[in-house]
């Protein structure tokens, strides 16, 4: 399958590549390109299993490589200077590609590293993750985090091209795989009914890899679609962060949490803050918090969690005060995004409610 993502903030197309066996390819498309040597920028679990395969595929190639601890703790300033540093001693040039290979945080890093080096360094993506083939791979802002807060050094940088091979989700294991379900489920709220009930009568006990593979191709083309109507409607992009305020906040308050965990538990404790603002019907937040624990998703923090901490790291980020409450996205019905309007994507939450039910969360949930 091809398909051009079109970005129009930077008025550039980005081929994209997506189909199982795609990386085998990657020497046909390479030859597109005009470059002098290749640097590939990856993390130690990705090599530990494709670096052969990569090489192979580069054989006859001047390239070297550049290699990052996998996980959250390498998105920070101290490895930012120091990859940098690496690179630049590769003796890069204008001419140089980088092979930007992994998941999320290799991308998270690398999108700064290339913005900053000789004012740009050109990179092709292969993301090797559920949750960065159908999500992170198509963020044109991308950053790393300081002390305080997430993603807050950032920068908008594209690719020359996308290579999604569905081959590599194979050697996920299956926490990384629900990792990625979770993001899934969170589009299926948003935009599409059928995959939503698909999701509420399947289970993680009866993933299979067909099941993975078509997840993810149909999450990744979710994405595509809301990226293409944002272009039109300029809040639809908003509501792609249901339930961001609380699941951003959870990621800087525990390293416990991947980022699909965080996500479920934000959608499911805003869900519940929505139905105790709008007296709603109960079965929309049953209906969801019922199905992130089909897929073995967490919707509650645990006895050890700090919910003070997030209270502060929510006013930190000037997310909750004690003036104006919080205000949260919403979904009002499931998978019907296209029946929202601009002024009906938050509502708010005083503070002292807000403070009180994430106090008290797991007496709701029980």
């Amino acid at each position: 399958m091809f398909k051009k993502y079109t970005n129009q903030k930077l008025h550039k197309d980005v081929p994209m590549y997506i189909w199982k066996g795609e990386f085998n390819n990657l020497r046909k498309y390479l030859n597109e390109l005009s470059f002098d040597k290749i640097i590939i920028f990856s993390d130690s679990n990705v090599l530990g299993i494709y670096k052969s395969s990569i090489e192979s595929l580069l054989e006859g190639v001047s390239h070297s490589i550049v290699q990052i601890n996998p996980g959250e703790k390498s998105k920070n300033f101290e490895t930012f200077v120091k990859k940098s540093d690496e690179v630049l001693s590769q003796k890069i040039t204008s001419k140089t590609i980088v092979i930007l290979f992994g998941g999320g945080v290799v991308g998270n890093l690398w999108w700064l590293i290339s913005s900053t080096l000789l004012r740009w360094i050109r990179f092709i993506h292969i993301p090797t993750t559920f949750l960065a083939q159908s999500d992170s791979c198509m963020w044109w802002k991308q950053g790393i985090n300081t002390s305080a807060w997430k993603n807050t050094i950032w920068a908008v940088v594209e690719p020359e091209f996308i290579i999604v091979d569905f081959d590599f989700l194979k050697t996920l294991n299956k926490r990384e795989v629900l990792n990625g379900v979770s993001e899934s489920i969170k589009h299926a709220i948003i935009q599409d009914e059928d995959l939503f009930d698909w999701y509420t009568k399947h289970d993680a006990w009866n993933l299979t890899q067909e099941d993975i593979q078509n997840l993810a191709e149909k999450t990744l083309l979710m994405k595509l679609n809301i990226m293409e109507q944002n272009d039109v409607n300029k809040w639809i992009w908003s509501i792609m962060k249901y339930g961001h305020e609380v699941w951003h906040a959870i990621e800087m308050v525990s390293n416990n949490f991947l980022h699909g965990e965080a996500v479920s538990i934000g959608i499911v404790l805003t869900t519940l803050l929505e139905y105790l603002a709008w007296k709603k019907d109960k079965t929309f937040f049953q209906e969801i918090s019922e199905t992130f624990i089909k897929w073995w998703l967490p919707i509650f923090w645990g006895e050890d969690f700090d919910t003070h901490q997030l209270c502060e790291q929510l006013e930190h980020e000037w997310q909750l005060s004690k003036e104006k409450g919080i205000k949260l996205r919403t979904i009002k019905d499931i998978g019907k995004v296209e029946h929202l309007k601009a002024d009906d994507i938050f509502f708010s939450v005083p503070y002292d409610t807000f403070t009180t039910v994430v106090q008290k969360y797991k007496t709701y949930l029980s």
